[in-house]
């Protein structure tokens, strides 16, 4: 047996990082998935995210349902709680999330970063995701151009088949 170090103590700089969340705020993510409402599981992904990012990393975080509303504009980390402050303020609309427009919004917003790491988040409910048609050719242009794509389903249901394609073309 070899000496195994998993640390990585050798690496002192990271890239530059600009991640762009959306978060689902339609009304069905008011529903409640494991005794919490959907809305509060991916407020609390994009808050855990927030707090993984360094001082010199750029976060943005949007509710996406009849409209999309950052309630965190694309900013510097340079204060981490008034960033989460402001995630936690992600509530229920009305309505439903629109991928495809969130995913074109996202790909605007992360076209004018100059990080080098550019990425989407997209935090949807697995169950109620609507006007999917284009959003997996947006997904595949923004690769294209060095952005990737993650997509978390909160809770099962009839678009998570998309959701993971979605995934997997970004």
């Amino acid at each position: 047996m070899l000496p195994v170090d998993l640390n990585i103590r050798q690496r002192k700089t990271f890239p530059s990082t600009s991640i762009c969340i959306m978060v689902d705020a339609s009304g069905s993510m008011g529903m409640v998935e494991d005794g919490v409402p959907k809305i509060r599981l991916a407020a609390k992904a994009a808050e855990e995210t927030v707090k993984l990012l360094s001082p010199l990393d750029r976060v943005g975080v949007a509710g996406s349902t009849d409209g999309i509303e950052f309630v965190a504009p694309m900013q510097k980390l340079d204060d981490k709680a008034k960033v989460v402050a402001q995630v936690r303020k992600l509530s229920v609309g009305g309505g439903g999330i629109y991928i495809q427009p969130s995913v074109a919004k996202a790909e605007q917003v992360l076209n004018k970063e100059n990080t080098k790491v550019r990425h989407f988040i997209l935090l949807a409910d697995g169950n109620d995701s609507e006007d999917q048609e284009g959003a997996i050719e947006i997904a595949v242009r923004m690769r294209a151009n060095k952005i990737t794509t993650t997509v978390v389903a909160i809770g099962d249901g009839r678009d998570v088949a998309f959701l993971r394609k979605l995934a997997a073309a970004g």
